[in-house]
């Protein structure tokens, strides 16, 4: 029996999420169009019932419901180095067997140290691995019907910081920029589209040629973060800078848009890490990281106007309590908007206040409204 899921995300986009339970086997995955599942789903019945009924067995190993969970939803990267952090820790452990005080046990060891670097890990970072844990032993219970409750939800967690946004003045943008494109040109492409989007470092790099459509200036980004398809705005430098990169490029859909020119075009490109190491140092921003480009580009959309539901959409935040981190800088915003929309509501109304009282401009009598006529 196949069910399906549909979700729509803020930026309007669709995906399927489909799900096939055959004689006590289980797949599931996500599609872009309905159609595209339903034909999944029903070559995966055919497969699951070939398959015959799943084995009874006894009490499912973290391990073996780890395996499984990876060969059905896809994850990125980060959150499959979280997720073996976790395995490594609970090994031989059968799933039933892990409750909430193991889980805050593993979360305190993260922050004592216990981490695949050998660093104390910061409470945002305890949070991250909270949450893949979370998702894992969410899949369990709803979706593969392991266990009978998710014991993450028990587990109390640290409080994240606010977070530190930084800020880049518009000499230091240009100059960040300048330096980039003279020392490599390629990093200088990515660091305009970085700035001018706001997206992530590995969204823009995952952009092939097939996901451009040039004539709307838009990009869609099927791998973020969140496992969600959302779109990316191209204006301005950026829309110029991806319309140069495929005038270059072979007449092939699966070329990355940003690849090396000395490596392979279908391969997954890397960020230039030795290269922007040098800019940001000839720039005089030693500290500036990637991922601050983003928070860069969040304050630019806020000064330009955009409301924090806009700004939700354009950064691909799936939680409101991401894009509340930027609040502040959108109230002297606010604060403009209500000085201007009083001046508007209270200037009208002493102008017509002062027509009634004194006549009107084109030879009124001046008299005030109501008084006797003599």
């Amino acid at each position: 029996m196949a069910t399906y899921t549909k979700r729509k995300t803020l930026g309007g986009l669709v995906s399927w999420r489909v799900r096939v339970r055959i004689a006590g086997r289980y797949e599931g995955t996500t599609f872009a169009t309905q159609r595209e599942a339903q034909q999944w789903a029903a070559e995966k019945e055919g497969e699951l019932r070939r398959l015959g009924p799943a084995p009874v067995s006894g009490p499912v190993s973290f391990e073996e419901a780890l395996a499984r969970y990876l060969a059905n939803v896809k994850r990125t990267d980060l959150d499959r180095g979280k997720l073996k952090w976790w395995a490594e820790r609970f090994k031989g452990m059968g799933l039933e067997s892990i409750g909430a005080r193991e889980i805050s046990a593993g979360l305190a060891a993260l922050a004592k140290g216990e981490t695949p670097s050998g660093r104390n890990a910061a409470p945002a970072t305890v949070c991250r691995y909270a949450a893949s844990i979370g998702t894992f032993f969410s899949w369990c219970e709803r979706d593969a019907e392991l266990i009978a409750s998710n014991p993450v939800r028990r587990v109390r967690r640290p409080k994240e910081p606010r977070g530190r946004l930084p800020k880049l003045t518009s000499p230091e943008r240009a100059r960040l920029l300048a330096v980039c494109r003279e020392i490599d040109p390629r990093l200088g492409d990515l660091v305009t589209v970085l700035l001018a989007t706001g997206a992530r470092r590995g969204e823009v790099l995952r952009l092939r040629q097939k996901d451009i459509d040039l004539g709307k200036g838009v990009a869609i980004i099927e791998d973020t973060k969140n496992g969600d398809r959302r779109r990316m705005h191209l204006a301005g430098p950026a829309l110029e800078v991806v319309r140069a990169r495929i005038e270059t490029l072979p007449d092939d859909p699966a070329v990355y848009v940003f690849a090396a020119s000395d490596r392979p075009q279908d391969r997954e490109p890397e960020f230039p890490r030795n290269a922007w190491r040098r800019a940001r140092k000839q720039a005089g921003l030693p500290s500036l990281r990637v991922h601050d480009l983003r928070h860069v580009a969040a304050s630019a959309f806020l000064e330009a106007g955009a409301s924090l539901g806009e700004l939700r959409e354009l950064l691909g935040h799936r939680s409101p309590q991401m894009t509340a981190r930027y609040a502040h800088l959108a109230e002297s915003r606010a604060r403009e908007s209500v000085e201007r929309a009083a001046r508007l509501t209270f200037e009208e109304q002493e102008t017509v206040t002062e027509v009634a009282l004194y006549g009107n401009a084109d030879g009124g009598n001046g008299r005030a409204v109501g008084a006797p006529i003599n």
